[in-house]
């Protein structure tokens, strides 16, 4: 018990610096090479990016929940749509929902962004629905 007072005492004072005899880092800045980005990060990317970690972070619910979301809102302007579809996000977005087919939120908004991803009559928004259909 002594020990333990003396320890919260410590750290109420902003000594210590370590736990279990190990020394604690926090981490500051950046993540880590390889490691999944935030949401905030994801929803400052274009379209490009977007897919990439997309694809990159396929196994991780949330990275392709916000990744999904992001080509989403890209993908209602008419510019974007080729874009994506040239960057692969159709066979990204049904990937992501294929990896988590019981996350509502990847679903739901993997649908919204193949649905935005294959908006258009033309020719080219034909292609991108068949090449969704595939």
């Amino acid at each position: 018990n002594e020990r333990l007072r003396s320890r919260v005492a410590a750290l109420e004072a902003g000594e210590g610096g370590e736990e279990g005899g190990r020394w604690v880092r926090q981490r500051v800045g950046a993540a880590p090479d390889g490691a999944p980005p935030s949401n905030a990060a994801v929803q400052a990317m274009d379209v490009a990016a977007a897919t990439a970690v997309l694809r990159a972070h396929v196994s991780v619910s949330r990275v392709a929940a916000a990744a999904c979301t992001r080509l989403a809102i890209l993908c209602m302007e008419d510019q974007n749509r080729q874009l994506a579809a040239g960057a692969d996000a159709v066979e990204a977005i049904v990937a992501a929902m294929r990896a988590h087919p019981q996350e509502e939120e990847v679903q739901t908004e993997g649908c919204w962004a193949l649905r935005n991803v294959c908006a258009g009559d033309d020719a080219a928004g034909l292609a991108r629905k068949q090449r969704a259909a595939d």
